[in-house]
């Protein structure tokens, strides 16, 4: 079982007691309370109080490959990604949703990877000690 919505520390301790697979650090995408604490701000006290415990996912606001890896940084184990996609899909069908990956496709495949001096994830991955990071959760 995976709790979303989680926004505290004291709440992922309680999702561990609980028993949960994972948690996903989310806001909703800000939509439920004004001035709501950002799923960014709220994770890394989280990352410290449950990592290892289970699974952390993060989600909200997320519009962008730097998005997912400020997320990894700051402590989760996957990064939810959809309502770009979602978007496109209803827009244009199939040939919108492969637009909207193709920019961060072609960036991956040299562009931004090139001012970096990264030839790839793998390298990017390495570069950080984690090996496996980008993989399915």
């Amino acid at each position: 079982m995976v709790l979303k919505g989680i926004l505290a520390p004291e709440d992922a301790r309680e999702a561990v007691r609980f028993g949960a697979d994972g948690i996903v650090v989310s806001n909703h995408g800000g939509r439920q309370l004004d001035g709501v604490l950002s799923s960014a701000r709220a994770l890394p006290a989280i990352a410290d109080a449950v990592q290892g415990d289970l699974t952390i996912l993060a989600d909200s606001g997320v519009r962008s490959g730097l998005d997912v890896v400020r997320l990894l940084a700051l402590g989760a184990d996957g990064v939810l990604l959809g309502r770009a996609f979602v978007y496109a899909l209803a827009a244009a069908g199939e040939q919108g949703v492969a637009q909207c990956a193709g920019p961060d496709r072609q960036r991956d495949e040299g562009g931004d990877d090139a001012h970096r001096g990264q030839g790839d994830w793998g390298d990017f991955a390495g570069e950080f000690g984690a090996g496996g990071w980008l993989r399915p959760v």
